[in-house]
């Protein structure tokens, strides 16, 4: 479930919704897309709550593509996960949250800003496996910080994300 988190970016006014991002629909408007103007220039974050505490291995993100163009405008280049158990009400990224992994979408046709072939679309498509180190303490809360999208801002798209991990 979404969690509305001081400093978390404000999503775009037009449809999309942070809970679209794992309700297993594709496409407009079942997407996660944050507002570059309304958010600022830092780099945005997103929050949701796993409802359950996990040891997580991966994380599977999916892009929303801009007609056939998946590396292009709000899609994250580079990224950061976080995980908390028990993160402060004031929404700061304190100690009460630990970092899980720094990440970077590589377009794989390495072809110019705006120019995807059929490689990088279908490679997009099937969306992006992060993995997580093994010593990743276990978690509940997850944020999502994009430090750098492909337009070159921080806003974020997510049109799905899951996560994989151990309840144990």
């Amino acid at each position: 479930m979404g969690v509305a988190m001081p400093n978390d970016a404000p999503q775009v006014t037009n449809g999309a919704r942070l809970e679209y991002a794992w309700d297993g629909r594709f496409g407009w408007p079942y997407t996660s897309f944050t507002d570059q103007s309304k958010g600022g220039n830092q780099p945005h974050m997103i929050t949701f709550d796993m409802g359950i505490t996990a040891r997580l291995s991966r994380v599977w993100i999916r892009p929303y593509p801009e007609g056939s163009r998946w590396y292009y405008l709000t899609t994250m280049k580079r990224f950061e996960l976080y995980g908390s158990t028990n993160p402060t009400s004031d929404g700061s990224l304190d100690n009460s949250w630990t970092l899980l992994g720094t990440y970077e979408v590589v377009k794989p046709s390495n072809q110019p800003y705006g120019t995807d072939n059929a490689l990088d679309q279908a490679t997009a498509t099937a969306g992006f496996n992060f993995e997580m180190p093994l010593t990743a303490p276990r978690v509940r809360y997850i944020r999502v910080r994009c430090l750098e999208n492909f337009a070159g801002g921080t806003a974020q798209s997510i049109n799905e994300i899951s996560v994989y991990g151990d309840p144990r």
